[in-house]
């Protein structure tokens, strides 16, 4: 047994890295489950203020309850990732990836729901940090299916992307809606900003352009609720709608990079390359599954 998994270890670097890659994620988040869940109010703001710039100095009651629910489902996918490591499915005699699916499945929903608590309270930097964290581990999932789905069942595909809708969901809403129907200030903070650039002297001006970004990003959750409607998360169907939002989030993505490369944001624009690229590759691993179930 143990020469066996040995050698499949030293034909498959992959494993490897894949055996590697749960180990650091079991630690990564067992003690983060830990202070989510058992965190008091300093810890969570802590949590609530990565990467902010305005970090706030208060939490409600919701936010620590919501806070715990994420912990919660962190620890759950914690454990899923020691009983995979313990047990070795992925290198057994069995080639099993039960507990390994489930693991990642939940790290993905709980960080999603982590990305929607930051979001929330108008942390662009750290939502864009989960946001790639969250969509690199989606994508991962998918990659770990498409090498040894042929000789191991993956049970729960039906509803890899169900987390991914809820991330873009919020994603591109909550900012659409406070371009949309926030307060004057909003605005006001984007003429500031591009004050002095082309976009000021457009017609409509920088508000114009803000006001349609804003359009653009709310357009793309309804695109997402028709698709949810439609099904279209689903393994293996056609996703006309998906396919249509995912190209709606890369044009906003390219409008919200270019706007800030002109006014020198390099900061901000490197993040809005990553968020294109992401999303280009959500798109790309939707149409691949079509193709090869068509």
């Amino acid at each position: 047994m143990k020469t066996s998994i040995i050698k499949r270890i030293q034909t498959d670097p992959v494993m490897v890295a894949i055996l590697l890659l749960s180990l650091l994620l079991f630690f990564f988040l067992i003690f983060n489950a830990s202070g989510m869940f058992f965190g008091n109010n300093d810890t969570h703001l802590k949590y609530l203020n990565i990467y902010s710039r305005e970090p706030l100095a208060v939490i409600s009651f919701s936010q620590v309850m919501i806070f715990r629910m994420i912990g919660f489902v962190l620890g759950i996918a914690a454990v899923f990732y020691l009983i995979s490591l313990c047990t070795v499915e992925a290198v057994g005699s069995e080639r099993r990836y039960f507990f390994l699916e489930w693991a990642a499945f939940t790290s993905i929903v709980g960080l999603s729901l982590f990305g929607g608590l930051i979001r929330s309270v108008g942390n662009q930097q750290g939502a864009a940090n989960i946001y790639f964290f969250t969509i690199l581990l989606y994508l991962s999932l998918r990659l770990i299916e498409k090498k040894y789905g042929q000789v191991s069942k993956f049970i729960l595909k039906e509803m890899y992307l169900l987390p991914v809708y809820f991330t873009l969901f919020y994603t591109m809403g909550l900012p659409g809606w406070a371009k949309l129907f926030g307060h004057a200030k909003v605005i006001e903070k984007y003429e500031r900003m591009f004050a002095g650039s082309f976009v000021a002297d457009l017609p409509g001006g920088t508000p114009f352009m803000i006001y349609f970004l804003g359009i653009l990003e709310l357009i793309i959750p309804i695109l997402l609720i028709i698709s949810l409607v439609k099904g279209e998360f689903k393994w293996g169907k056609a996703k006309p709608w998906f396919n249509m939002a995912m190209v709606i989030t890369c044009l906003t993505f390219m409008m919200l990079c270019v706007g800030l490369t002109i006014i020198f944001n390099f900061a901000g624009a490197a993040n809005l390359i990553f968020y294109f690229v992401l999303t280009f590759f959500i798109l790309a691993s939707a149409r691949k599954e079509n193709n090869c179930n068509s």
